[in-house]
């Protein structure tokens, strides 16, 4: 049981789950090189002057192809993106103009329907994709606990490719 916690307490160190983050946006970015898609901005609140004031949030990124632009959330964590703060982002995107667009590990299925109510998409990673040089925790975290987590360098090509291929048909 011991041992168990203090599992738990190492992964879940909030300077560790920041760097999580960090990779998830990173692997993104990265996977975007292989595509037309174009990162327009970084921690996004303000749009083509609409500035988002309502609350502290802002979206990862802005990316655009063929004039269709994207407020990405990026969301490598274990549990679902807390729902207020979904709905926040849904907010955030109808009111800066863009079209939302998650990338997470899992996401509950009422959610999916209010993306594409908004325009957007949803990339499910299924795994909580930890950075190289912590295999070994990822490892024990994988064999003592279970859960979902994977050690990747970069995104496979088929996810970004099914993103771009539902991009095409809804412009």
């Amino acid at each position: 049981m011991a041992e168990t916690l203090a599992l738990i307490r190492e992964f879940s160190d909030p300077l560790f789950t920041r760097a999580l983050g960090h990779h998830g946006e990173l692997l993104f970015e990265s996977a975007l090189a292989s595509t037309e898609f174009r990162v327009e901005q970084r921690k996004v609140r303000k749009v083509d002057g609409r500035e988002w004031n309502e609350t502290e949030h802002d979206m990862d990124f802005l990316i655009s192809n063929q004039g269709v632009r994207y407020g990405v959330e990026i969301k490598n964590q274990l549990s679902y993106i807390d729902q207020t703060e979904f709905q926040i982002k849904l907010k955030m995107c109808k009111f800066l103009g863009v079209r939302p667009f998650f990338c997470v590990r899992m996401m509950p299925s009422n959610y999916f329907s209010e993306i594409i109510e908004g325009g957007g998409f949803c990339l499910v990673t299924e795994n909580q994709n930890y950075p190289v040089l912590a295999a070994a925790l990822a490892k024990r975290v994988r064999d003592q606990l279970g859960l979902p987590v994977a050690v990747i360098e970069r995104m496979p090509d088929s996810a970004m490719r099914r993103f771009e291929k539902w991009h095409a048909r809804t412009v």
